[in-house]
């Protein structure tokens, strides 16, 4: 599946890759972010944190190239989402050993627990 999304990158730059919200992102957007992220996960060793880290799921395009910048330096990604409550996100993290939670938001708001 990756070998696919590299062909894409490169093959089809200014074709659209993602509509999210009315907004549309091509395939060359998504290139430069992945790339701008992979960047980042290695400037901040993430990449040595372990193979696994968290995401909070935003319906966003940051989210989607954070995965696919994941998966190209060979992680995995335990979704976490805000509308459950905060403890059982906590638990699923703990038991995947997951050292790094990453989001696109500025700071990620948990629900409570009841």
């Amino acid at each position: 599946m990756l070998n696919r999304v590299l062909v894409n990158l490169s093959k089809y730059h200014d074709k659209q890759a993602f509509c999210i919200e009315n907004t549309f992102y091509s395939y060359k957007m998504l290139e430069q972010k992945i790339a701008g992220i992979q960047v980042e996960l290695e400037n901040n060793k993430i990449t040595d944190e372990g193979p696994i880290v968290g995401i909070i799921c935003n319906n966003d395009f940051e989210t989607y190239a954070s995965i696919f910048a994941l998966w190209f330096t060979g992680m995995a990604y335990v979704p976490v989402s805000l509308k459950i409550p905060k403890g059982r996100n906590l638990k699923m993290l703990e038991d995947a050993g997951v050292k790094i939670v990453l989001s696109s938001t500025s700071v990620p708001d948990f629900e409570d627990d009841e």
